[in-house]
């Protein structure tokens, strides 16, 4: 899980597997 902020791109590129929105910022969760 990586905490960013809501409109950054992207880790890497890799689209995240889910996410979590909130006013300023989002939780990407990467599967491994």
């Amino acid at each position: 899980m990586v905490k960013r902020p809501r409109l950054a791109p992207a880790l890497r590129g890799r689209k995240a597997d889910f996410t979590i929105s909130g006013k300023n910022s989002r939780f990407d969760v990467y599967l491994i």
